[in-house]
């Protein structure tokens, strides 16, 4: 075998390597589709007891681009909440509105959205697992074992002004 052959070989399986795990990030990533998702937060603010309209509450997508956001938007307003504004982090930082709740999209620079929750009493959500696990959340969902398990962090949600019925927190395994 010639030298240059065994180099392009050992450059296709780098190759491939790297396109497996880049796919298989991938779907890790958005492993709930989000009209799911909605469902989801749908039943949340349901058995949030601070919200003003649970069924319909005030919501910004905050995105790294608008172009995402909007699939988002289009999300909710399909699973029935309509008063969704997109935005970027620092368009939501810098908003004088007040958001019942906050959806952080995968992508985002997260750094300086916790306080700004807190600040707005704005209720945080996700449904991507890894951004509620950096403490930027206070309600993630994670696909497990093909079921969707909702993660909940009492701190964070008290921290945002915000409570939730005992049914709820029986619902997420809460102690």
């Amino acid at each position: 075998m010639t030298v240059n052959l065994k180099i392009k070989i050992y450059a296709l399986a780098l190759l491939v390597f790297f396109l497996s795990s880049a796919f298989a990030g991938a779907q890790e990533t958005y492993q709930i589709p989000f009209h799911v998702q909605i469902q989801y937060f749908k039943k949340i603010f349901g058995y949030c007891l601070s919200l003003e309209n649970p069924s319909n509450p005030k919501t910004a997508v905050i995105c790294a681009n608008h172009d995402d956001g909007e699939v988002i938007k289009s999300s909710f307003i399909r699973g029935g909440i309509t008063a969704v504004e997109v935005m970027t982090p620092d368009e939501f930082l810098k908003s004088g509105s007040i958001y019942s709740v906050a959806y952080v999209a995968l992508g985002v620079k997260t750094d300086k959205l916790r306080p700004a929750f807190i600040k707005k009493k704005t209720l945080s959500i996700s449904g991507d697992s890894k951004i509620y696990e950096q403490g930027v959340t206070s309600v993630g969902l994670l696909m497990k074992d093909n079921k969707v398990k909702i993660l909940f962090n009492m701190d964070r949600a008290k921290s945002e002004g915000h409570r939730f019925s005992s049914e709820f927190l029986r619902l997420t395994g809460f102690k």
